[in-house]
C-alpha cells in the first residue's frame, strides 16, 4: 500500500496500482472574492425651503419636483444613509475540501507478475484514530475522509472599499427649470456631502436659486464590491469525520 500526496491537487496512483482510499489534512473552505457583488442601498433625503430654514423634506430619488411658498433665497439639505451589508455581499463559500490530499494505491498483481512491484515506500492503514504505529511502520499520519462546515462565511474577502463610495458620503445635485429634468441644468451640477446641511445652491452666474426652480436631479455614487484579494479560506467551524490512520515505514 502507498500513499501520495500533493497540495491542492488530488493525487492519482500511478499506472499498474489501484486505489484503496482517498483521505487528507487541513481542511479548508474556500472564498472567491472576486465574486463580491450586491447592488447599492443608498437613502437619500433632502431638504429645503427659504431664507435660510429647510422645512420641507423628501426621501424620494431621481428627478423630483419641489417649490417654497416664500421668495428669498432657495436653500437645500440632505441626507445620506447606507447599511454596509445592504450594499456589498460576499460571496458564497465552497465545500469544505482539504488544504493536502492523499491516496493509498495497491499495486496490481498482474503487472507485478516474477517479481516484487514496489512503487514507493511502503505504508498500512485501517480507519480510525490509532496512537501507535507498529514498529516496522513507524511514520504516523492521521487522514480524514471529509470535513463538515457551520457557520461558514466569506466576510474574509473584505468586499467593498470605503474610498471608492461604499458608504455614499457624496451626492451630485442639479437643478432644472423643467419639472422632468430634461435638458441642461439651471447651472453646474454642484458635488455635497453629508456635513453641507441647508446650504444654498448658487446657480452659473453666482446667484442662490429661488423658488421658480422646479425639480432636482439625484445621483448617488455606485458602490464598488470589489475586493483587494482573489482567494480567502472562509470562517466558521470546520470539523473532520472518517479518521483514517496510516503507518508507513521510514
Amino acid at each position: 500500500m502507498l500513499v501520495g500526496q500533493s497540495e491542492g491537487v488530488e493525487p492519482m496512483c500511478p499506472p499498474g496500482s489501484e486505489v484503496l482510499w482517498r483521505a487528507g489534512v487541513d481542511p479548508a473552505a474556500q472564498c472567491d472574492c472576486s465574486e463580491c457583488g450586491g447592488d447599492i442601498g443608498c437613502q437619500v433625503g433632502f431638504g429645503y425651503g427659504s431664507n435660510g430654514t429647510c422645512p420641507s423634506y423628501d426621501t424620494s430619488s431621481g428627478c423630483q419636483p419641489f417649490s417654497t411658498a416664500l421668495t428669498g433665497q432657495f436653500w437645500m439639505s440632505f441626507s445620506l444613509q447606507v447599511e454596509p451589508d445592504a450594499a456589498c455581499d460576499s460571496p458564497e463559500p465552497a465545500e469544505p475540501d482539504f488544504r493536502e490530499l492523499a491516496v493509498g494505491c495497491r499495486p496490481n498483481a498482474e503487472t507485478c507478475e516474477g517479481g516484487v512491484c514496489l512503487l514507493g515506500r511502503a505504508c498500512i492503514s485501517r480507519p480510525g484514530d490509532y496512537a501507535e504505529c507498529p514498529p516496522a511502520y513507524p511514520d504516523r499520519t492521521l487522514l480524514h475522509t471529509s470535513a463538515i462546515g457551520s457557520d461558514l462565511s466569506c466576510d474574509t474577502c473584505g468586499c467593498g472599499d470605503e474610498a471608492s463610495g461604499f458608504f455614499c458620503t457624496e451626492a451630485t445635485v442639479a437643478l432644472y427649470d423643467a419639472p422632468d429634468c430634461v435638458g441642461a441644468p439651471s447651472s453646474e451640477p454642484q458635488l455635497y456631502s453629508e456635513s453641507d446641511a441647508c446650504g444654498p445652491y448658487v446657480d452659473v452666474k453666482g446667484f442662490v436659486a429661488i423658488e421658480d426652480i422646479a425639480s432636482v436631479d439625484i445621483q448617488i455614487p455606485a458602490a464598488d464590491c470589489s475586493s483587494d484579494s482573489a482567494f480567502e479560506n472562509a470562517s466558521g467551524d470546520l470539523v473532520e469525520v472518517g479518521p483514517r490512520t496510516v503507518c508507513c515505514s521510514g
